[in-house]
């Protein structure tokens, strides 16, 4: 399994799981995901494992990315792994979209209706980035190359300033309106959304919201710096005795970190003006 992947997971545990790593056909490739290989997880955390291959596998787990079907082992020494399959004509699915956002970084007119990743896709794109190969490494790579995941940081970036820009108009037409209470309550999802597209420009993919605080954490100085400190603190008190002003405030810390975002990401500059772009919400 390599040197690297011991360093990663304990030697126990990839000794226990040997058995499933055995079983995997030449033509797939398995690779250790989830949260307990990126550092997330607590001790409790079962091991994930993502099969990806042709067809249905010898275990007889078959899905869609949709609605992911998984597959429960208990190894000998009683620790839990679920092994998730994801086949290779939903994996050539998600890469047709994944063409299209990369000929938007090359070609403006691209961005017209860009395609919308649902979560359970971006998860797994996520997770073929950033997964442990266990075997057969030069067809994970084959994957990796095919589904653009090099670029998928920018994809992530992007999805996330749209949906800022869309709460941030929510935000302004509320406040226009008189209602300055539910305009801070709208500034929350504005602050979150801003937050993620930090951690997909510093690299950090993972789309599950409950694990950004944690992650923003990990960004480096010159990111803190940015304003994600004071994103996150808007984030965790919330709450103002002036609330117009509470809204203005948190508006101008998001533009800032937004601006830092694309600079740090220039592929993205045609995001920094009001634009027509559209993309799933």
């Amino acid at each position: 399994m390599g040197v690297s992947v011991a360093n990663i997971l304990a030697a126990d545990v990839t000794a226990d799981i040997g058995g499933l790593v055995a079983a995997v056909r030449p033509s797939d490739t398995l690779l250790a995901v989830g949260s307990l290989v990126n550092g997330l997880g607590s001790s409790s955390t079962e091991l994930d494992l993502l099969l990806l291959g042709s067809g249905v596998p010898n275990m007889g787990v078959s899905a869609t990315v949709a609605s992911m079907s998984s597959s429960f082992y208990r190894t000998g020494s009683g620790r839990a792994v679920k092994v998730r399959f994801c086949s290779d004509e939903e994996l050539y699915r998600i890469a047709r979209t994944v063409d299209h956002f990369g000929q938007a970084l090359i070609e403006p007119s691209a961005w017209a209706n860009l395609p919308h990743l649902e979560e359970p896709a971006q998860v797994l794109l996520h997770e073929v980035r950033n997964g442990i190969v266990l075997t057969n490494a030069s067809i994970a790579q084959s994957w990796r190359e095919t589904l653009r995941v090099d670029q998928f940081h920018l994809y992530v970036a992007t999805l996330s300033l749209l949906r800022y820009a869309a709460r941030r108009r929510n935000v302004l037409q509320q406040m226009q309106d008189g209602d300055a209470e539910n305009a801070e309550w709208m500034l929350l999802e504005c602050l979150e959304a801003i937050l993620a597209g930090a951690l997909a420009a510093a690299g950090e993919t993972n789309p599950r919201r409950r694990w950004h605080l944690r992650l923003a954490r990990r960004l480096d100085a010159g990111f803190q710096e940015a304003g994600v400190a004071r994103v996150i603190e808007m984030i965790r008190t919330r709450a103002s005795a002036d609330t117009g002003e509470a809204v203005a405030v948190g508006l101008s810390v998001a533009d800032e970190l937004r601006d830092h975002l694309l600079r740090r990401c220039p592929q993205l500059s045609m995001l920094a003006a009001p634009s027509t772009v559209t993309a799933g919400e």
